[in-house]
């Protein structure tokens, strides 16, 4: 009982007893009422059968169908299958014009004795033109084919040539070599299609502006949210959230929700190595990567680094031919600057540089005796 009362849920138990009501037939309950779980023919019959003559489960199922909301039961019969005398009623409407409202409404008001109570004119209606879209009325054949519209018929004369062109090319080699020949046809066409799909990609993006090499000269990196693009056109900008007395260079409100984004929640810095770091002076954790960076925590940015912060995601892409030129012109200003610093010598005997009289440039002791030496 335990099992069968989890499975049928009340709203299953007040459409079963009520489509029984409505057909005298599991059968045609089984077809035509639709559960909120399937249910096999043998099940709709044993649920039955409990209903009737196990008198504990009968009284569970209606204390849980009296416990439902008074909308909902009028929802579940509303749904109520239509019986044999209902749709009788239905067939004898003149069909040579379509029926308004009224006609339904009298038809419910003379035969309220044989309609479903939660039966309504728009409902009725409703299932008249069921009937007549199905050809199931009592007027004859021309009144019906009279009677359909444009796309109906359209559609039924479609469905007839099919079958017939169906049974010809079935027999006809002709036909079958035309087949063939459209194939080919087809498959070269989807051929060009490939090789003219990268060009339709880029002017796209470039129409929409979502493209990844839009960089310019002035621009380092590139921030790309779902629907607005952050330009990093300085060594420095700052990640947050607009206010009156709080102005920061990227505002991620433009991007979405950010209620809970700090007024200043990041900086990001382009080293003179060319490295970006992500300095998150904010309250809350931001992910980079699938990693979080806690408050007062810095990280490496890297090309196509995504950065989530709160609900708002970016994605880092980093401008390759500035980033090579500022690493070339790095490494050059070390080389430069290790060439031209000369060997100091030292002025004053030291128990370091006793032996050779020599200190390197870099090394402390040269540093502080520079100011001495003279050339």
């Amino acid at each position: 009982m335990v099992e069968e009362t989890r499975i049928w849920r009340a709203e299953d138990d007040l459409l079963l007893i009520d489509a029984v009501i409505q057909t005298n037939d599991l059968l045609a309950v089984f077809a035509s009422v639709r559960f909120s779980t399937h249910f096999t023919l043998k099940e709709v019959q044993e649920r039955w059968e409990s209903l009737l003559f196990d008198l504990n489960i009968s009284k569970f199922a209606q204390e849980r169908i009296l416990k439902l909301p008074i909308d909902i039961r009028r929802r579940i019969l509303r749904k109520a299958v239509f019986s044999e005398p209902e749709e009788q009623i239905l067939c004898d409407i003149n069909s040579n014009n379509l029926p308004s409202l009224e006609n339904f409404q009298n038809a419910l008001s003379k035969h309220r004795n044989v309609f479903h109570v939660a039966r309504t004119a728009k409902c009725l209606r409703k299932h008249w033109l069921l009937l007549r879209r199905y050809r199931l009325l009592n007027q004859g054949v021309n009144n019906q084919l009279s009677q359909e519209s444009f796309a109906e018929v359209e559609e039924r004369l479609s469905e007839k040539t099919s079958e017939v062109v169906n049974k010809a090319e079935m027999n006809d080699p002709v036909i079958q070599n035309e087949i063939c020949l459209a194939g080919m046809r087809a498959h070269e066409e989807i051929k060009v299609l490939e090789t003219e799909l990268p060009r339709w990609q880029f002017l796209l993006s470039h129409t929409t502006g979502n493209k990844l090499n839009d960089f310019d000269e002035d621009t380092y990196a590139v921030l790309r949210g779902r629907s607005i693009r952050f330009l990093m056109q300085s060594r420095s900008i700052s990640l947050g959230r607009c206010c009156k007395d709080n102005k920061v260079d990227v505002d991620l409100s433009l991007e979405g929700p950010a209620h809970k984004i700090s007024r200043v929640q990041a900086l990001i810095s382009l080293l003179p190595s060319g490295a970006f770091v992500f300095h998150n002076q904010g309250k809350r954790p931001v992910f980079i990567d699938g990693r979080a960076v806690l408050p007062g925590n810095k990280k490496r940015l890297m090309d196509n680094s995504v950065i989530i912060i709160c609900k708002v995601a970016l994605l880092f892409l980093v401008n390759g031919t500035m980033l090579c030129h500022l690493r070339h012109s790095f490494n050059a200003q070390i080389v430069n600057s290790t060439r031209t610093t000369p060997h100091v010598v030292s002025s004053a005997p030291n128990a370091n540089t006793a032996a050779t009289g020599v200190v390197a440039a870099d090394s402390p002791i040269a540093n502080t005796q520079c100011a001495n030496v003279t050339s």
